[in-house]
């Protein structure tokens, strides 16, 4: 059964987002003003949305539920150019600990509060029992296996742009874009 998702916002709108983002290329001017766009993940919609922060990591169907919908508020209610296209790219989103968990931190969802690793190393000696992180275990596993569930499941989700027919797709995996500073802080805690 076909999901249908109608986004209130305008095709013009979001080619005249496009035009502006382009513009501010290196080497480029404007259109028409500096384009704006701004960093809201999804712990900031929960409140919003009237759901306990943990309940996006339920399952891959959920979170991708949600996902979509915080897409739709964000055009809805928040005026900037982030929108530069009828297609909404999607992914797994586990906050910032796929790659700690990767190396064997423990991650925690709690309700309240974003997700993260649990220290696994204590003292400089602990470095010696990291192991070479399977793909096939934690967070790394789970995000993987999300990717595969929401390829499939996109399949069956139709978007509007009032009224024109838009796409979801998926995005590139991305385990990690966090330097490796915040790795080992999340590895050996704040006494790093």
């Amino acid at each position: 059964m076909k999901t249908r998702i109608d986004i209130h916002y305008s095709v013009k709108q979001i080619e005249e987002n496009a035009k502006r983002v382009q513009a501010c290329s290196p080497g480029n001017r404007y259109y028409g003003r500096v384009p704006v766009t701004f960093c809201i993940v999804p712990r900031f919609f929960t409140p919003l949305f009237g759901i306990e922060y943990n309940e996006i990591f339920k399952n891959a169907e959920t979170q991708l539920h949600y996902l979509l919908q915080f897409v739709k508020y964000q055009c809805e209610h928040i005026k900037s150019d982030m929108q530069t296209s009828t297609t909404i790219y999607t992914h797994p989103y586990f906050d910032n600990v796929i790659a700690s968990s990767g190396f064997g931190a423990e991650v925690v969802f709690p309700y309240n509060e974003t997700c993260h690793a649990l220290p696994v190393f204590h003292n400089p000696s602990d470095i010696k029992k990291l192991k070479q992180p399977s793909i096939k275990t934690g967070i790394v596993s789970k995000t993987l296996r999300w990717w595969l569930e929401m390829e499939d499941l996109i399949k069956d989700i139709e978007i509007y742009w009032d009224g024109v027919q838009g796409a979801v797709e998926m995005a590139p995996l991305n385990f990690n874009s966090l330097g490796p500073h915040n790795i080992a802080t999340d590895l050996v805690g704040e006494n790093i």
